[in-house]
């Protein structure tokens, strides 16, 4: 996972590789979180917004992922 959260940190925006680090961890908060914000980024509010509401099913005491949740509704409509 080290690896990959180096090139995340490198690259915020290269979406391959958050998901290929949740091939590793699908569970990790963090990386849902900022793969969220890397498609909202891009303007792929869909994607986005299915990508918090996984991170929510795994984390639904996520303050932080709800808001960008919210967010993202509110900017996408």
């Amino acid at each position: 996972m080290s690896y990959y959260r180096s090139g995340i940190a490198s690259n915020p925006d290269n979406i391959q590789l958050y998901h290929q680090a949740l091939t590793i961890k699908p569970d990790d908060e963090q990386i849902h979180l900022q793969l969220g914000n890397a498609l909202v980024r891009q303007n792929r509010f869909d994607d986005a917004i299915a990508t918090y509401q996984t991170a929510l099913q795994f984390h639904p005491e996520n303050f932080e992922i709800h808001l960008e949740l919210a967010k993202t509704l509110e900017e996408w409509h």
